[in-house]
């Protein structure tokens, strides 16, 4: 039983958490380490404004006169006609 005393003794003045000024462990003040955790400030993501329902693609003409676009996970191929070919254009994606 002296043993398991002087244990326990040596725990709780050796290796006990201290504050340091450069940082390191905190004080933990008789309070379990979830409650220090959920004390501590965390990282929150930033406000975001609501997401667009619509952009805008700048783009070129290919030589065979369409212009790629992805819908639903598939390429779309529109065909605007080789007149067109080489043309820069803005496409406005709802």
């Amino acid at each position: 039983m002296a043993r398991i005393w002087l244990f326990f003794a040596l725990c709780s003045t050796s290796a006990s958490p201290r504050a340091s000024s450069s940082g390191g462990m905190y004080i933990l003040n008789r309070q379990t380490p979830m409650a220090v955790f959920n004390a501590l400030i965390k990282a929150k993501p930033l406000n975001q404004p609501a997401p667009v329902d619509h952009r805008v693609r700048h783009d070129k003409i290919d030589r065979f006169g369409s212009v790629t676009l992805r819908y639903l996970s598939t390429l779309r191929h529109i065909r605007v006609g080789t007149a067109h070919k080489n043309r820069k254009v803005h496409l406005l994606v709802a």
